[in-house]
């Protein structure tokens, strides 16, 4: 692939991207899905897109909504169960400010940040479209609150047929 060739996809969620093979793109984007509107960072690696996963990177692309709401049906029914995802909630409350917690979560008090209001405040900031190491690809979308408030990530990766298969918490 030439260095300086211009990679570029036309799509539904993200209009039309262009970017150069030895750049990739680092974008910010407003996005609307499943009712709810927020700001997203899309990553695409540099040196990556190549003639043999074009496809495979578009599909990716033209899936985020089937991703966002797997990802967000994960969140949904296994906040209060799954470990990791308890952990995440309870460790960002425990160990945030309550100066910053309390308006952000527009509670008087933490007992008021119920593990319901925070998945509510959680949003996709982040995907990222990149090699494997037995060199595939997958796509990750990494969720959080403010991004002012916590670096605190919780992330899900996906395999070519949009299935989650690892969740993890990263920071």
């Amino acid at each position: 692939m030439k260095k300086n060739k211009e990679i570029t996809f036309e799509t539904a969620m993200f209009d039309n991207l262009a970017f150069a093979y030895s750049e990739g793109l680092f974008e910010a984007f407003t996005i609307q899905t499943q009712g709810r509107e927020f700001s997203c960072y899309l990553n695409i690696f540099d040196n990556f897109v190549n003639d043999e996963n074009y496809d495979l990177v578009l599909r990716f692309l033209e899936g985020m909504p089937v991703m966002y709401k797997k990802a967000r049906a994960e969140i949904n029914a296994n906040y209060q169960t799954n470990e990791l995802m308890k952990y995440f909630i309870q460790s960002q409350v425990e160990e945030m400010e309550e100066k910053y917690l309390l308006p952000y979560f527009e509670a008087k008090s933490l007992a008021e940040i119920t593990p319901e209001r925070f998945i509510d405040k959680l949003e996709m900031r982040m995907i990222t479209i990149a090699p494997t190491k037995d060199g595939g690809c997958d796509c990750t979308l990494d969720f959080s609150i403010d991004p002012e408030l916590s670096d605190e990530l919780l992330v899900f990766r996906f395999d070519k047929n949009f299935e989650i298969y690892d969740i993890s918490h990263e920071s």
